[in-house]
């Protein structure tokens, strides 16, 4: 039910300022919570850690880590823990209580919410059996609650393994930061450090006190009567220094704008130290690609453009501009960032199945989008190209499938229903754009030898159809930047097909490269080579020449003149600009 809420809840980060106020009422319980267990514990000296968490939260989303489901069971464990002492603290007050019918009734009580908690937050649970044992053991002295720790295993185990069906694992894991599925897979992994240490924050704290306490009495109480009576003075004066020290305990009105500020300045500070730059900026280039912003990813790549996954956006968003064949070595290239193929991203699931999409690469999006959903969980992006896909194809029981369960979501609903409808009216939909270009660009052939490369995906989809414009221009990116020119000018033949006013200022300098070097004339039918294209070699050509033909010593003149051009990159193997 945990996981559920938090699921629900966290369709509310779609709208940014609505997200912020959930996690900063999640994070007002957390420490609220955390208050009540420090002052039930007699620890009002450290009151102030109650507001530790909330540093804590705030420096992971700085780092964009997503521990939202972490801190939804946090949050329970910590509500459950403050009902339990609830219960239990009146008999504290009582001057004659059994003990006998104490310890059944407080162990009845965990045993009551163990079973309730568990039901809901499974192993966040064993966060509050540990939290009840401390509060019990170090500071009520009740050697009774040495039970707890066995009767919360008995429990995970009963109720996770025999009455659910679940792991081991699942069973004691599940919802906290060491669940199979955090640890295993490294894109959740990222900041476990940091979850990790916030999850067990309060424990730590209440373990460090509770047996500091227990040792200073100990101490205090093997001192004879003297020495005990001038460690107390010592230590009253000290205190008492301290406290004169401080301006903010001697002027009442001082203290209470003081600390708010003070609390606002470690804040500020934390959250101005821990934030990830760079993340940031991949997380804005995926949101505007995944929306097909392409302008705004080509503004925000410029903070953070040496990244793979920016990179490869970069590239979708230059073709769906019309600039891939005028700027694309403005920006840093490689072939595997074109369709992030190669080892390192085989796990890059997120970022390349929309590039598969409109490719008309149907089945391998698809494949990803599965596999997506496997590791991450329903969620609506999914579901949503999860229908496309499937409508493109014609499998509308399938499509259906994911438009109802689309449907149930607060954000999408509306596109889900309104396909819905359209499928009872048109179940070809003849009439949906979308849908009729990724039939026309769909692969539709089921060879598995196709998957062995990416130049052989591309001219299959090119075979296919002649008129898939993304896959002729992904095609050339891809012959020049393996420099494979003689591919390249004979991909070329088939440009007459689509509506260029010109020929690509890239192409133009590759062209005149192939010429160069084969001294083959080539001509295109309706397009003539600019003069600036012929000009622009020349020029390289002599800057090269000024060294001696050192392209070493030429690095830094051409850089600055040439670094977006064919020649840079042809000559060196990498792009020149800097963004």
């Amino acid at each position: 039910m945990t996981e559920y809420a938090a699921a629900f809840l966290a369709q509310l980060f779609h709208i940014g300022w609505v997200g912020a106020i959930v996690v900063t009422l999640q994070t007002w319980l957390i420490c609220t919570c955390a208050g009540y267990l420090l002052k039930s514990s007699g620890l009002k000296r450290l009151s102030w850690a109650r507001f530790a968490p909330a540093l804590l939260i705030l420096a992971m989303y700085g780092q964009y880590i997503y521990c939202f489901t972490v801190t939804t069971s946090l949050s329970l464990a910590l509500l459950f823990t403050c009902l339990y002492v609830r219960i239990v603290r009146p008999a504290d007050l009582l001057p004659h209580t059994n003990a006998g019918r104490d310890c059944l009734a407080h162990t009845g009580v965990f045993l009551l919410l163990s079973v309730v908690l568990y039901t809901i937050a499974a192993g966040a649970f064993l966060l509050f059996a540990m939290l009840c044992a401390t509060y019990e053991l170090l500071f009520r002295r009740r050697m009774y609650a040495l039970l707890y720790v066995p009767a919360a295993f008995a429990i995970a185990y009963a109720e996770g393994v025999l009455v659910f069906g679940a792991s081991i694992m699942d069973s004691f894991f599940a919802l906290t930061p060491f669940s199979w599925d955090t640890l295993l897979y490294r894109t959740r992994a990222r900041g476990l450090a940091m979850v990790s240490a916030f999850y067990l924050l309060i424990p730590a704290i209440l373990l460090i006190a509770g047996f500091w306490r227990i040792l200073t009495h100990k101490w205090l109480s093997g001192m004879s009567p003297r020495r005990a009576e001038n460690n107390e003075k010592s230590r009253g004066v000290i205190t008492s220094l301290a406290y004169k020290i401080s301006a903010c305990h001697s002027r009442p009105k001082l203290k209470l704008v003081a600390q708010p500020l003070i609390l606002l300045a470690i804040a500020i500070a934390g959250a101005a130290l821990s934030i990830d730059h760079e993340r940031r900026t991949l997380f804005q280039v995926d949101y505007y690609a995944c929306h097909r912003m392409w302008p705004q990813v080509l503004k925000a790549a410029k903070q953070h453009a040496y990244d793979d996954l920016v990179a490869h956006a970069v590239n979708r968003a230059l073709y769906h501009t019309g600039q891939l064949g005028y700027d694309m070595f403005s920006w840093p290239q490689h072939p595997d960032i074109l369709m992030l193929t190669g080892d390192q991203h085989s796990m890059s699931y997120w970022k390349r199945y929309d590039t598969r999409l409109d490719l008309g690469l149907l089945n391998l999006a698809q494949k990803d989008l599965v596999e997506c959903m496997e590791v991450f969980g329903v969620r609506p992006i999914i579901l949503k190209r999860l229908a496309l896909i499937n409508m493109a194809k014609n499998d509308t029981g399938s499509a259906r499938i994911y438009l109802g369960a689309l449907s149930k979501t607060l954000f999408d609903a509306r596109w889900a229903e309104s396909y819905i409808k359209l499928l009872e009216k048109d179940p070809n939909l003849s009439t949906d754009n979308r849908i009729q270009s990724l039939r026309s660009v769909m692969l539709k052939s089921d060879d598995p030898t196709l998957f062995s490369g990416r130049e052989k995906l591309l001219s299959t989809l090119l075979a296919q159809n002649s008129k898939n414009h993304m896959a002729f221009e992904y095609t050339n990116a891809l012959y020049l930047q393996t420099k494979q020119l003689d591919k390249f000018v004979q991909n070329l033949k088939i440009l007459n097909q689509f509506t260029y006013k010109e020929i690509p200022r890239l192409y133009e300098e590759a062209i005149l490269i192939h010429m160069t070097r084969t001294k083959e004339l080539i001509e295109l039918a309706g397009h003539k080579g600019s003069r600036e294209s012929y000009e622009r070699m020349q020029r390289f050509g002599q800057v090269v020449n000024c060294y001696g033909g050192d392209k070493k010593a030429a690095f830094k003149e051409l850089t600055t003149d040439f670094g977006d051009s064919y020649f840079f990159f042809y000559l060196y193997g990498f792009s020149g600009a800097h963004k």
